[in-house]
């Protein structure tokens, strides 16, 4: 089976999560392994699942090729050129929700382990194929496995991200926050007697906007950012807002702690409610995952680099601005890893996502010829 009809497969089963109902590709991913038994599904409930497949090689070391089974949902089906579902193929494009982030990836994952099962072939190292639910979510999928030590003995970690085929050693961090603020009524021509929170919201952000964006400049990354991106609050036009709730989504570099950002955040609220006198902010963190980096020069990054070298392929290395399954592990049970795959960068959660089927093709290959 070709990896091109593997990515078919994978396109044309719905795992939009929510809900997610990953356990429509373990069960096609097992499938595909036939009689071969070095296999563990982990039963989230639900039709949810991650899956293990361990496969055994020449050597004491342990590689793992770690990639998410779920996507981002499809909102609107009306405005996407092709069935995001049907994997459509024009020119060297394949079409299709996932294309790129990343069940592109999950079919070099899984030509790879076929190509070494099926051939009877022992790789120069361990192998551990992980699929993992929930990603695109809280990670649940990522942290089962934790959970189960699965990990432990692994040296080397690959993520086939969707990274146009560079060879990220960074990864941004994400701190979700989210605001509440409760300020005080009045009537919309006395803004004076009132404490307008949707107004001191902003004021709030921007006060805090300097101190993370001066975080700057990463020669892969670029500069940590600040949006708010949900917002709701007031009741009516001529009613002073005494009422607001955003969300607030912080990505960071490396050389800022999301701790350091949350200890700026509550000094400018401490601030900020002395300078309002009746205003409260609270805040909830909703998501909390560290910036990750990776020394290039690390021997197990370049004996990958190598690799590519010797198929004659780009050695470019890059940051990614997304997080992945890495944000949750490394934290734990810190280990060398490289994000690589296929998909484009840019693609990744955007109507009419699509990936280079040449490119699914020569990430398969160097997959391989690293491992054998």
């Amino acid at each position: 089976m070709e990896v091109i009809d593997i990515l078919k497969d994978l396109i044309k089963i719905d795992t939009t999560n929510p809900p997610g109902n990953e356990k429509n590709i373990t069960q096609y991913i097992i499938s595909l392994f036939g009689d071969y038994n070095k296999i563990n599904e982990i039963d989230l409930g639900n039709n949810r699942a991650s899956l293990v497949i361990d496969i055994e090689g020449d050597s004491d070391e342990t590689v793992a090729l770690i990639g998410h089974i779920d996507t981002v949902p499809v909102t609107d089906l009306d405005i996407w050129k092709y069935n995001p579902f049907g994997a459509h193929i024009e020119g060297n494009l394949m079409y299709g929700r996932g294309t790129s982030d990343m069940k592109s990836g999950l079919a070099c994952m899984i030509y790879t382990g076929l190509y070494f099962v099926n051939n009877n072939i022992k790789p120069s190292k361990n192998i551990k194929l992980i699929f993992t639910a929930d990603e695109e979510a809280t990670g649940k999928g990522i942290l089962s496995i934790l959970d189960e030590n699965i990990l432990d003995d692994v040296d080397f970690i690959i993520v086939p991200e969707n990274t146009d085929e560079c060879i990220a050693v960074k990864e941004k961090g994400a701190l979700w926050i989210q605001l509440e603020l409760f300020g005080r009524s009045a009537h919309g021509a006395r803004p004076d007697l009132g404490i307008n929170s949707i107004e001191v919201l902003y004021e709030l952000v921007n006060s805090i906007r300097p101190f993370v964006e001066s975080y700057c400049g990463d020669e892969l990354l670029g500069d940590s950012t600040v949006s708010i991106n949900e917002i709701s609050g007031g009741e009516k036009t001529n009613i002073i807002a005494d009422y607001c709730k955003a969300n607030i989504d912080i990505r960071t570099n490396p050389d800022i702690t999301n701790e350091e950002v949350l200890d700026y955040i509550e000094k400018q609220i401490e601030r900020f409610e002395h300078k309002y006198e009746e205003l409260n902010v609270k805040y909830k963190v909703i998501t909390d995952r560290p910036a990750l980096e990776m020394n290039k020069g690390h021997n197990y990054v370049q004996e990958f680099v190598n690799t590519l070298e010797k198929l004659d392929m780009k050695t470019e290395y890059k940051g990614v601005n997304y997080f992945t399954d890495l944000s949750l592990t490394m934290p734990k049970l810190p280990k060398p890893f490289i994000i690589y795959g296929p998909g484009y960068e840019a693609l990744g959660h955007k109507v009419d996502e699509y990936v280079s089927i040449e490119a699914v093709k020569r990430v398969s290959k160097a997959y391989i010829e690293y491992l054998r």
